[in-house]
């Protein structure tokens, strides 16, 4: 029987089917960056990005063809990322430097913020919506990190449907993506420490 998504343990399906340069190492997806919005800035570099897939898991980063840095299409944060899954493509969205206004979603939505090192309140110039104020640059730089690692769970929940099936709902969908981001994250934290 032929090694498959289904039979196979997605690590080493993806170690042993991923492109592999004249040298050996694994071919990484594009990454491209397009400018920004007016005003705005992309808080993850090109370089930043490729160091991060080399660390990943190979089964996450397997079939991915590139990470697109591009402006935002509307608001802040609508959406900061998406994976395009037919594509096999992410994007991430500029956002401006420091302060954002952003629409409040449910109770404890400024708690979020505050969990990230962003200053948070109730934007009293429009209701409905919260000031986000970033004072320092690498909480953002964290911040759009963990929307890389959350993208690429969703890159890796669609990768893999055939042998662990696709979720129902979308809700289950993004905690799926939010456990496999929690996976990536600890995964490069233990690279740091050896």
């Amino acid at each position: 029987m032929g090694k498959t998504t289904k039979t196979e343990p997605p690590d080493r399906y993806a170690r042993a089917f991923h492109e592999r340069d004249k040298a050996g190492a694994r071919i990484m997806p594009r990454v491209i960056r397009r400018a920004p919005r007016r005003g705005d800035i992309h808080p993850l570099s090109p370089d930043d990005i490729r160091n991060v897939l080399r660390a990943v898991p190979p089964s996450y980063v397997y079939g991915l063809k590139s990470v697109e840095l591009v402006a935002r299409p509307r608001t802040v944060g609508d959406p900061f990322g998406v994976y395009l899954g037919d594509e096999q493509r992410i994007r991430l969205y500029s956002c401006p430097p420091t302060h954002w206004s952003v629409e409040a979603v449910g109770n404890g939505f400024a708690d979020m913020w505050l969990s990230w090192g962003a200053v948070a309140s109730a934007d009293p110039s429009r209701p409905g919506r919260v000031s986000v104020h970033w004072p320092q640059p690498e909480r953002l730089w964290n911040f759009y990190l963990d929307t890389l690692f959350h993208e690429l769970g969703h890159h890796y929940v669609r990768k893999y449907a055939a042998s662990r099936g696709r979720p129902k709902t979308h809700r289950r969908n993004e905690k799926l993506a939010d456990l496999h981001s929690l996976k990536i994250y600890r995964r490069i934290k233990r690279l740091a420490k050896r």
